[in-house]
């Protein structure tokens, strides 16, 4: 039997007739009273507290949740009221309205330092992995920073691709290196498939977002896309094979589609139910960068 059990059945069982009377009820009730406070309003209080602080620690740059499921990166704070970008929109709303932040700004680095661009990964259930990307309007410093970061972060969990919504980034940029079986590496910003061959292929897929869950997914054997680079210039390419499926791949992803929806509803359950049972007692849907099996996407 638990305490908490325990305690409640020593306050509601009644005293005999031999009993202490009032002063003993009156000691069931202050129990009662201490029990509720330390069970359900003193967690309340501190959880409160807790972001509370948060919301005061807010600064540009940190990627957030507000209370209505939008994720965007915040890029102005005038007292409570915040300004956020998501995809190419921008907003201004309280700080109060902030519901999490996802990714912290890392510090700036010491003279002589380099730079941390490793980001953390949003996992299956960040609201951002079902957000549909925006467009980039214009490729400059900020765009070509997170392209560095995608690789960065990509080659750190040892992926073949990543998309900027994995980072907690809803903007359309993906990058897809599959390594020295078909170079050179790609950046995707606002990438367009504009056509796919006539055959398609079953292969197995994994994804950083969903560590150690695979599934077999159909995809077109050769695709064309059509991108920016990281220099914001057009660029065309075609690919064939595993090099044509991370693409696909990264692409759904900036569209808020993972791989699990190309699945039959049952293999998808199967998958989904071994997911959240290797994910039980875990709380949040952030992973720090670790070195995953080569040949992710």
């Amino acid at each position: 039997m638990t305490t908490t059990a325990s305690l409640f059945l020593l306050l509601f069982t009644p005293s005999g007739q031999g009993g202490p009377g009032m002063g003993a009820f009156v000691i069931q009730i202050a129990l009662f009273i201490g029990i509720f406070y330390f069970l359900l309003i003193r967690p309340q209080r501190r959880q409160q507290q807790q972001h509370k602080q948060l919301l005061a620690s807010l600064q540009r740059g940190d990627q957030v949740v507000t209370s209505s499921g939008i994720v965007g990166e915040v890029v102005h704070i005038k007292d409570d009221q915040i300004t956020v970008r998501s995809g190419e929109s921008k907003f201004v709303m309280l700080r109060s309205g902030i519901a999490s932040i996802t990714n912290r700004t890392a510090p700036p680095p010491r003279r002589g330092e380099a730079g941390v661009t490793v980001r953390m990964l949003h996992l299956l259930g960040s609201p951002v992995l079902r957000q549909k990307a925006a467009p980039v309007a214009r490729v400059d410093d900020d765009v070509r920073r997170l392209v560095d970061d995608l690789f960065e972060t990509m080659r750190a969990a040892r992926g073949v691709g990543l998309a900027a919504n994995q980072i907690g980034v809803a903007r359309r940029v993906a990058v897809v290196d599959i390594g020295d079986d078909d170079p050179p590496p790609l950046v995707l910003i606002n990438p367009v498939i504009v056509e796919r061959g006539e055959e398609s292929e079953i292969a197995e897929e994994g994804c950083l977002s969903i560590p150690d869950i695979f599934g077999d997914v159909k995809r077109q054997a050769r695709v064309v896309v059509e991108a920016l680079d990281r220099d914001g210039k057009p660029v065309r390419a075609v690919a064939e094979g595993y090099k044509a499926r991370a693409i696909q791949h990264e692409i759904d992803h900036l569209d808020g589609i993972m791989f699990l929806d190309h699945l039959s509803a049952v293999k998808r359950g199967l998958l989904l139910a071994k997911w959240k049972k290797a994910r039980k007692g875990q709380s949040g849907y952030l992973k720090e960068v670790t070195p995953e099996p080569a040949g992710e996407l």
